[in-house]
C-alpha cells in the first residue's frame, strides 16, 4: 500500500489536473458533528480518474466559526481508503504543522465522516462515489439483550488475491452508541477474521456465524464494490 501512496504522489506531481475553483467557493462543507464543521479545499484538489484517487486538503471549524485544523488526505474511492499525510492545528489562530514520517492507510467506514468527504468530493466532480449507499444500506442480522447487528450490503469487496471476501458491519447498543468494523470472510475454508485477528471457523449461533451468512449470501447477489 505504501507503495501505491508514492507512486499516486508521483503521479500527481506529473500528470494530474488541478480542479480549480472561484475564491468564494473554495471550501465545500462535507460533515459537521455537534461541535465541529468540516470542509474541503475544492481550488487545490487534484483527481486521477484513471486510478480513482484524490489528492485533497480539509479544514475543522469549531462552533465559533474558527479554524482549528487543517489535514491533507489522500483518498482511493476504488479500494475505499485514505491516508493522512499532513495535519496542521490551529491555537489561538497560529499553525503548527506535524507530518506523518509512517503513513498509515485506514479503511474507510461507511457513514464516516471520510466516506461523506468521498461523496462530496465525488458530487463535485460528477464521478462514481466510494460506495454506493441508499437508504437500505444497513440490513438486520440479529441481536442480544445489548446491542442490535446489521451488515452494510454496498460495501461488499472480494480481494482474489487472498480469497477474502470483505464487509462492514455494525452493532447498535440500546444507548444509541454504535460500533463499526470490517470482516474478512474466506468462503472456501469456511473461515472468518477480522483486520489484525487470525481466521477461525464461525462457532454456531455466534455474530461470526451471522456475519458470514451475510456476507455468504451478500457476495451470491454479487454485491461487490
Amino acid at each position: 500500500m505504501a507503495k501505491r501512496i508514492i507512486a499516486f504522489c508521483l503521479l500527481l506531481l506529473l500528470s494530474c489536473t488541478v480542479v480549480q475553483a472561484e475564491p468564494e467557493s473554495r471550501w465545500k462543507w462535507y460533515y459537521s458533528s455537534e461541535r465541529v464543521g468540516m470542509y474541503f479545499d475544492t481550488q487545490t484538489l487534484h483527481y486521477d480518474a484513471s486510478k480513482r484517487a484524490a489528492d485533497v486538503w480539509t479544514k475543522n471549524l469549531n462552533v465559533n466559526g474558527e479554524k482549528i485544523r487543517e489535514v491533507h488526505k489522500f483518498l482511493f474511492l476504488e479500494e475505499g481508503d485514505v491516508a493522512n499525510v499532513q495535519y496542521v492545528d490551529y491555537r489561538n489562530g497560529y499553525p503548527s504543522v506535524h507530518n506523518v514520517t509512517k503513513l498509515y492507510v485506514q479503511q474507510v467506514a461507511p457513514d464516516s465522516p471520510n466516506e461523506a468527504l468521498a461523496n462530496g468530493i465525488a458530487n463535485y466532480l460528477n464521478v462514481k462515489p466510494m460506495y454506493p449507499g441508499g437508504e437500505n444500506r444497513w440490513k438486520w442480522i440479529g441481536a442480544t439483550d445489548t446491542y442490535s447487528l446489521y451488515l452494510a450490503t454496498d460495501c461488499g469487496k472480494y480481494y482474489p488475491e487472498k480469497d477474502w471476501y470483505a464487509v462492514w458491519i455494525k452493532k447498535v447498543y440500546l444507548n444509541g452508541h454504535a460500533y463499526k468494523g470490517r470482516y474478512y470472510c474466506r468462503f472456501s475454508k469456511n473461515q472468518i477474521a477480522t483486520r489484525y485477528g487470525r481466521p477461525r471457523n464461525p462457532i454456531p449461533e455466534s455474530d461470526d456465524e451471522k456475519i458470514y451468512n451475510a456476507a455468504k449470501e451478500l457476495q451470491a447477489m454479487g454485491k461487490s464494490i
